[in-house]
């Protein structure tokens, strides 16, 4: 409710047109910082837990490498407060040369939280407070720095955007977006600190050099102080370096990301997947930022607006060449896309300060941002990761599959809810939408959906197609997609007499389920990963692949069944249990590939 309330008295703000604006917007941009901490719990996302012990062990005046002491102090450290944060685990490939274990990510974020997570602990607080202050204050630095500007409408938008997720967390993103933003917004009026700004963001994350390049080429074609710029560019390459010399000292290599970036050639989806894809994509989830960027782009020819353009154009092919597009971190939005923003930021805050001579416009496109981000981005809001579509992708995928073709990652992943190496193929419940995959003779189908003949380019081996009815559409290409083939739950033309015993005894009707959906026949598990449900009239067919100790599927059945657990790739049957009424923890065998099936008692899985 206080959140809400910040939301508001910003918005009213934002409307006024009164010479008190500004100063009622950094108001209102406060108190949407100080409340938005208070929707949310200390919880870790995405790799939160790698800042978070970094800053840990640097706030102890120890390197941010850890030893396996250091591991143990922290654990227990993190033990004592409850949280939600673990060390990440050990990691071989990372231990340099006196023993201590680096993280994939730089500690550059983690040093500048390190002071005030000293002075949490001395007072008691959680660890995650320090990391809140430090996202906020940067923050506030901009949007104080856009008031004075005058651009207080875009300083409003910025704070009650999809930023107020991150405030919270843990996490880089608050860090780049207002480093990135700066050496933005600096640009033209101080180039040498624009690059400082864009040395920090670059050090942070090796992706940012392309926007470091951005802002040292805009400071070279000025012909007023091409020299000034060069100096500064060479000064700042100095921070730039930092983690290439500590990583290579270190690791003996450049950079542990170097494993995170594929070397195939993008597509124009993978390209564009971080401004336009329904799930993850700037444009989807932040429209009206987006409209007052593409506005002021339009307006104002400029040398910024070119170097703001190839800068984008750079950070997408860098982008479509992550292994990992769908990654977790983020309530849904693509952290790339974030990236954009922030490289959007001048024109953001002109396209806005547009709006204030068309009060009517102003003020339905001001709440609808509002009212968008309090609806995706409070802070509360849950990690998505490898969870399902978002509102608009599954009704476009169930109602007009045809329209929308995502690249294969997001499909599987946000439909299967498997995060890393999804299962393919795939399909959306009732097989509306089938990604299906070939192996150089035939296209395989997830079941149920009834695998029917496919055009030769949704054969070769590696191919990936889409299925609408009788329609086939080739997937884009994606660098590096790895994926499960799940043979033990697939079928092709010719192999359909696989699984009809299984649709005899589940029954007609048959459609594909996720937990948390209306299952009449499986509640839950305890040691489960994501399983695969289908779900008929008579039964429902589970597969599990067991990995941890002791694992359980709970079923509930409402009147008398009998369930089977068979190996899934032999389907040679295991066992068979009677089941009465009721709830009833069936325990699993261990690391194997299984099958369950429960079927009401009239029906027969003896097939």
């Amino acid at each position: 409710m206080a959140l809400q309330a910040a939301l508001t008295a910003l918005v009213a703000a934002i409307l006024s047109n009164r010479p008190a604006q500004s100063t009622r917007v950094i108001l209102g941009c406060v108190a949407v910082l100080v409340t938005a901490p208070l929707d949310s719990t200390p919880r870790q996302v995405g790799d939160g837990n790698e800042y978070m012990a970094m800053a840990i062990n640097l706030s102890h005046g120890r390197p941010p490498a850890l030893s396996a002491d250091d591991r143990i102090a922290i654990d227990g450290e993190l033990a004592a407060l409850g949280s939600t944060f673990a060390v990440p685990p050990e990691d071989a490939t990372l231990i340099g040369v006196d023993g201590r274990q680096d993280f994939v990510h730089f500690w550059l974020y983690p040093l500048i939280v390190a002071p005030w997570l000293a002075a949490a602990r001395a007072v008691g607080l959680h660890p995650n407070t320090a990391f809140t202050l430090v996202n906020a204050v940067g923050i506030a630095l901009l949007a104080f720095y856009l008031v004075r500007r005058g651009y207080a409408i875009g300083a409003g938008l910025l704070v009650a955007g999809p930023l107020l997720w991150w405030i919270d967390k843990a996490h880089t993103e608050a860090f780049l977006f207002v480093t990135v933003a700066f050496a933005m917004l600096l640009v033209e009026s101080r180039p040498a600190l624009a690059l400082f700004c864009a040395a920090l963001a670059a050090a942070q994350n090796p992706a940012a050099i392309v926007v470091f390049g951005g802002v040292a080429a805009h400071g070279l074609l000025d012909r007023r102080r091409p020299m000034r710029t060069a100096l500064a560019a060479v000064g700042c390459a100095v921070v730039l370096a930092l983690p290439l010399g500590y990583y290579m000292w270190h690791l003996g290599k450049w950079s542990p990301l170097a494993t995170t970036i594929g070397r195939d050639i993008p597509g124009l989806r993978a390209l564009l997947t971080p401004l336009v894809d329904l799930n993850l994509g700037l444009i989807p989830y932040a429209p009206v930022l987006v409209g007052c960027a593409v506005f002021a782009l339009a307006a104002r020819r400029s040398r910024l607006g070119a170097v703001t353009v190839a800068v984008i154009a750079a950070l997408l092919v860098v982008f479509a060449q992550s292994v990992n597009v769908n990654h977790g971190g983020s309530p849904g939005i693509s952290r790339y896309a974030i990236w954009i923003l922030a490289v959007l930021t001048p024109f953001i805050a002109h396209g806005a300060e547009r709006l204030a001579g068309r009060p009517w416009l102003l003020a339905v496109l001001v709440v609808m941002s509002a009212g968008l981000s309090l609806f995706a981005f409070r802070p509360a809001a849950i990690e998505r990761s490898g969870g399902g579509p978002s509102l608009i992708a599954d009704l476009m995928w169930t109602r007009w599959p045809g329209l929308d073709n995502p690249i294969p990652e997001v499909f599987a992943e946000r439909i299967t809810g498997r995060d890393g190496a999804p299962p393919v193929p795939a399909a959306t419940g009732r097989c509306e939408k089938v990604l299906i995959r070939g192996d150089g003779q035939r296209a395989w189908w997830p079941f149920p959906c009834a695998p029917r003949e496919a055009p030769p380019r949704c054969l070769a081996a590696g191919s990936f197609c889409y299925a609408h009815g009788a329609a086939f559409v080739g997937a884009p290409a994606q660098a590096g997609f790895a994926f499960d083939a799940v043979e033990e739950r697939a079928w092709a033309v010719g192999h359909q007499d696989r699984f009809a015993a299984l649709l005899e005894a589940i029954g007609d009707n048959a459609r594909i389920m996720r937990l948390g959906e209306n299952i009449l026949r499986v509640v839950g598990g305890e040691g489960l990963p994501p399983l695969f449900i289908v779900e008929g009239t008579i039964g429902t067919a589970v597969w599990a692949r067991t990995e941890a100790l002791d694992p359980i599927l709970r079923v509930r059945v409402s009147r008398a069944s009998t369930l089977e657990i068979r190996d899934a790739p032999s389907e040679a049957r295991l066992s068979v249990v009677q089941l009465e009424p009721g709830i009833h923890d069936v325990r699993l065998p261990q690391e194997q590939s299984l099958l369950v099936v429960v079927a009401d008692a009239a029906s027969s899985t003896s097939g």
